[in-house]
């Protein structure tokens, strides 16, 4: 799968080093599929294009969110910007296609107008669009864009952690964060949760193992998994890693808005996954958790996962929309 006679740049926000983040991932199966494509970070950036340029390396120590990359390379035909919200895309050469990747998709409008956007999620965003941004949300060619697995990366063994669980980080941890405004909308619900969790004592809980050996070390062993998206995001990187490894997934489902959502992952409640939108409902689907049809269930979501939401599809999905944009 490589590009005909096109050059593609990658421009991606941090370092890139091996891992689960979407860049990372995306990016290996990129080269894997046997494209050729050159990754520059900002911080590459600065050290290589902008130094001795005091404006520029200031702009970026004060985060302000926007400097100018108009030394960037200019002989590409397509640029690839993940996840830069201090990018002024303008800078870009005009002539060339310019696609945008944020994970949510009011995110994307803090950069100037690209020519294709791609992001994860809307949650209550495209309402917030068509009020303060009109002209951009109907002009730009928009496209989701999940997150994906790679399946060499996660294992399935057998589940000898029975019943339910949470894995997720220490309570006091997630308490703290409602002194930020953005985390207190977007954890609102996650930390309820957790206090009828903790209350009534009816699950396993895995508090604060990181994404490294403890984590994965517990996570594929998990019989059932309660996960909780953020507030307005409906996405997480949880609910592709829990499916594909065979593990019952307990899912919050907010609103008919995230069950949408998971309709457009092809995850049906009760038939993928056990929905729940109160905290209370988790006493019975505990209690009753041996009356789904578990290993049907596991097994249907796993094929589901395997088959649409690998970093290989991803990476054909991105080939399409440059085809059909880049004209």
């Amino acid at each position: 799968m490589i590009l005909k006679n096109k050059r593609l740049l990658y421009i991606s926000a941090g370092v890139r080093s091996p891992g689960t983040s979407f860049s990372s991932q995306f990016y290996d199966a990129l080269l894997n599929a046997g494209v050729e494509v050159p990754n520059i970070t900002l911080q590459y950036y600065i050290k290589e294009y902008c130094h001795g340029d005091e404006e520029i390396c200031e702009l970026y120590s004060r985060k302000i969110k926007a400097f100018k990359m108009s030394k960037l390379p200019q002989d590409y035909d397509i640029y690839f910007c993940d996840a830069i919200k201090n990018l002024l895309i303008n800078d870009l050469p005009k002539d060339k296609l310019v696609i945008y990747y944020h994970r949510d998709l009011f995110g994307t409008f803090m950069v100037n107008k690209p020519d294709v956007i791609l992001f994860r999620f809307c949650g209550t965003h495209p309402i917030l669009i068509r009020m303060f941004y009109p002209q951009i949300y109907r002009t730009i060619p928009r496209h989701p864009f999940f997150f994906a697995i790679d399946p060499k990366r996660l294992k399935i063994i057998d589940k000898d952690i029975l019943g339910v669980s949470y894995v997720g980080p220490r309570f006091d941890l997630i308490e703290r964060q409602k002194s930020n405004f953005v985390q207190q909308v977007s954890y609102n619900s996650h930390i309820k949760i957790m206090k009828y969790l903790q209350k009534n004592k009816i699950t396993g809980i895995f508090e604060d193992i990181s994404r490294s050996t403890d984590y994965w070390r517990t996570v594929p062993r998990l019989q059932a998994r309660i996960i909780i998206p953020a507030d307005y995001s409906y996405e997480t990187r949880v609910i592709y890693e829990t499916g594909y490894m065979k593990t019952v997934m307990i899912l919050y489902v907010q609103n008919q808005d995230a069950e949408n959502v998971y309709k457009q992952y092809g995850l049906e409640r009760d038939i993928n996954y056990i929905g729940f939108s109160k905290p209370e409902e988790l006493d019975d689907i505990c209690k009753n958790l041996e009356s789904y049809n578990l290993k049907k269930m596991v097994k249907k979501t796993h094929n589901i996962i395997l088959k649409n939401h690998t970093f290989k599809k991803r990476v054909e999905q991105f080939m399409k929309i440059i085809e059909r944009y880049n004209k």
